[in-house]
């Protein structure tokens, strides 16, 4: 058998810079009136409330209650009813986050801090300008014939250093980062059916990256019950999508997320190999 493509990426938390968020501060805060005419214009009145907003809520928010509670139809028309009576508090609150000036610009420049929480999506996606793709991207770009990320792939590890605000909003930090390097082999191929590449890689970059982050977030507070339960999830998502599509006349694909004791960190490998194997050569962390 034959590794026609094989990709491994590991995954690390990259903090957005303070640069990067004060920026988006800015822009934010320069869409203001754009957010609150566009609410406006969505819901004007108290029809367009019930209609766009407390119906479809009550809606969805009805299937997590048990059917077999005794008075689930009760309590989804209680919660129907605080919807219904709702707008002249959505509409008092809009009007003082935006009107005469609105809180709206104060409360963006004290909470701005929490846009730290993007580290855990740009240490999956990248972010191209500054750091090249990440490594989502890397893993479905190699196996759906996108040649442009081959200039994204690490041969050694990259330490950087990131001035950024606290998680906890009392002032700046600098924030050591080490990205690692990738294992690569190959060359990129397609490995999907005509025409289904490009449409595979924003659902594989999706997939991918909540699998990451909520894995991530659990192996950083220890919990490596939950971590392994969310990858397997993952795993299951991938199956269940992304490999229904391959071509298996022309290839087979090994392709997950794991994490590796041995590193300390969950990384995402795929393998493109031929019709027929059954056991990943370069993927090996996917065997067991």
């Amino acid at each position: 058998m034959t590794v026609h493509v094989g990709y491994r990426g590991r995954y690390v938390i990259i903090p957005p810079s303070k640069d990067e968020i004060d920026e988006w501060e800015t822009t934010l805060k320069n869409a203001k009136d754009t957010i609150y005419n566009h609410l406006l214009a969505r819901i004007p009145d108290e029809t367009a409330f019930r209609t766009k907003i407390a119906d479809p809520s009550n809606l969805v928010w009805g299937d997590f209650v048990n059917p077999n509670w005794e008075n689930a139809d009760f309590i989804k028309l209680k919660h129907k009813a605080k919807l219904y009576m709702a707008y002249p508090y959505w509409k008092k609150n809009i009007t003082e986050a935006f009107v005469n000036p609105g809180y709206f610009v104060d409360r963006v420049t004290s909470k701005k801090y929490k846009y730290r929480n993007a580290e855990t999506v740009l240490g999956s996606t990248g972010m191209r300008y500054k750091l090249g793709r990440g490594i989502a991207v890397k893993a479905i770009g190699v196996i759906s014939g996108m040649k442009r990320v081959l200039h994204d792939i690490r041969t050694n590890d990259v330490t950087i250093s990131i001035t950024t605000y606290k998680k906890e909003g009392d002032g700046e930090e600098t924030i050591s980062v080490t990205i690692p390097k990738d294992d690569f082999q190959g060359d990129v191929v397609n490995v999907f059916l005509a025409g289904a590449g490009r449409y595979v890689r924003p659902q594989a970059i999706a997939i991918l990256t909540q699998g990451l982050v909520y894995a991530g977030m659990a192996h950083t507070h220890g919990l490596a019950s939950l971590r392994d339960a969310f990858l397997s999830t993952i795993n299951g998502y991938i199956n269940n999508t992304i490999m229904k599509q391959v071509d298996t006349s022309k290839y087979t694909l090994f392709m997950g997320v794991k994490y590796l004791s041995a590193e300390d960190k969950i990384v995402v490998c795929v393998e493109a190999n031929d019709p027929g194997a059954t056991t990943p050569e370069f993927c090996t962390e996917l065997a067991t």
